[in-house]
């Protein structure tokens, strides 16, 4: 296998003395980035290694810009010879690249395979991903930031210096702005492992989020030119029974139910059963000291919860709470 535009970087950093490396990292923070583009934490690189670096580089700036902003930082501390040596390598790395994937030679069907991946990939990466797509949302939606950024940190998409960072804000919304500064800067791999994280903690949110779309048959292309007016024809579209889709009982009822539910406990385990909350999700609404404070804490959640979501809360209700529910139905 040849070399890669990591090997090529690795080898660069790791030849620079040990005076000029740590001139390297500080002119990288210092030097201005392109727009769309966010700096490596002065924290997380100043411990780093060249390997560490490496990375860095490649993960926030990706291969293209990565190797450029390199360059120019080795000619910025007097490294120009070093900065040659890095554009001969990537040239050199970039041609055999380009010939393998047109010919299939050197590796045979695996060199083929890989050109085809590496096509894929360059495609889906020009479309906006889902966690692009629904930004502004879940920045205001997800609220319990902990597991998603142990997992983030599992797949080494984050230091513990960047969690540390991402945790400091003080509000879970604040939290999720500075969580994005990273997310940016992912490719597509990185951006779905980050999803995965998103529906193993905060699975209605991500199926509410994916039904929005699909009520109209809606594309995820189209999804961003509904209007105001057209989502007020989708709070009336008919479903299959023939029903309109009016506001949920559960929605509806919200205050009486926050006020009068006093045995929480019960549902919470039906709603942990079904899937609806996280382990962390809820030990968060069975900590809180009432029932009210439990019931509210847990309508953070079920706000976001699509009507199938919701109907499973109301069947819970039905069997915890009964004669409230025939109540407030009647009345």
């Amino acid at each position: 296998m040849g070399r890669t535009v990591k090997d090529v970087l690795i080898h660069v950093l790791e030849n620079l003395e040990e005076k000029s490396f740590k001139k390297f990292k500080n002119k990288l923070n210092d030097t201005k980035i392109k727009e769309g583009y966010n700096k490596i934490p002065r924290g997380t690189l100043q411990g780093a290694d060249a390997l560490d670096t490496a990375d860095l580089i490649l993960r926030f700036y990706k291969d293209r810009y990565g190797i450029e902003l390199t360059r120019t930082v080795l000619e910025e501390i007097d490294e120009k010879k070093e900065a040659e040596e890095l554009q001969k390598a990537i040239t050199k790395v970039t041609s055999s690249t380009s010939q393998e994937a047109a010919t299939g030679e050197g590796h045979g069907a695996t060199s083929r395979a890989q050109a085809e991946e590496t096509s894929q990939r360059a495609t889906s990466e020009d479309e906006e991903h889902f966690v692009d797509r629904h930004r502004s949302k879940l920045i205001a939606r997800v609220h319990l930031l902990g597991p998603i950024l142990d997992d983030l940190y599992q797949e080494k998409l984050l230091t513990s210096e960047d969690c540390s960072t991402v945790t400091s804000k003080s509000t879970a919304q604040n939290q999720m702005r500075e969580l994005f500064r990273y997310v940016d800067s992912w490719g597509n791999r990185d951006k779905d492992k980050f999803l995965k994280s998103l529906s193993d903690h905060n699975a209605p949110l991500i199926r509410n989020l994916e039904d929005d779309a699909k009520c109209l048959g809606l594309s995820a292309s189209a999804e961003n030119t509904i209007t105001p007016a057209l989502h007020i024809c989708l709070l009336h579209v008919k479903d299959p029974a023939g029903m309109v889709d009016e506001e949920h009982f559960v929605d509806r009822r919200r205050a009486a139910l926050i006020r009068q539910v006093a045995l929480v406990d019960p549902i919470l385990d039906d709603l942990y059963q079904n899937k609806l909350l996280t382990t962390e999700a809820y030990a968060r609404v069975r900590s809180m000291k009432t029932s009210q404070d439990q019931m509210r804490e847990l309508y953070r959640h079920v706000h976001y919860w699509g009507n199938e979501d919701k109907d499973l809360f109301l069947q819970s209700l039905r069997t915890h709470m009964a004669p409230l529910i025939r109540n407030l139905e009647e009345h």
